[in-house]
């Protein structure tokens, strides 16, 4: 349950899997004003959900009501890719591009 993300586009953050369970999530940003405090913390919350659900981190486990290792784990450096990704997007429109 390896993920990874993906390069930066220019209109979204991609967040992709790999192995037999790949899957890939952009996350759209261009309706986002991202001078502002405000849409900063839209694309934060969009950038946790597609973490979450690409990692699977809500998923329960059959049998046990204890989160699975490998799923935060995911989650953890799903989140700390984008977040890093997220600051290029965001000094990136403070220039004006």
């Amino acid at each position: 349950m390896r993920k990874t993300f993906a390069a930066l586009t220019a209109a979204a953050i991609a967040i992709a899997g790999t192995g037999a369970n790949a899957e890939s999530i952009s996350i759209k940003y261009t309706d986002l004003n991202l001078a502002s405090p405000e849409g900063q913390a839209a694309l934060e919350r969009r950038i946790d959900a597609a973490a979450r659900k690409v990692c699977a981190l809500g998923e329960v486990q059959t049998g046990t009501r204890i989160r699975n290792r490998e799923a935060r784990k995911c989650y953890d450096r799903a989140k700390s890719q984008a977040t890093k990704q997220f600051a290029v997007v965001v000094e990136r429109q403070a220039k004006g591009g």
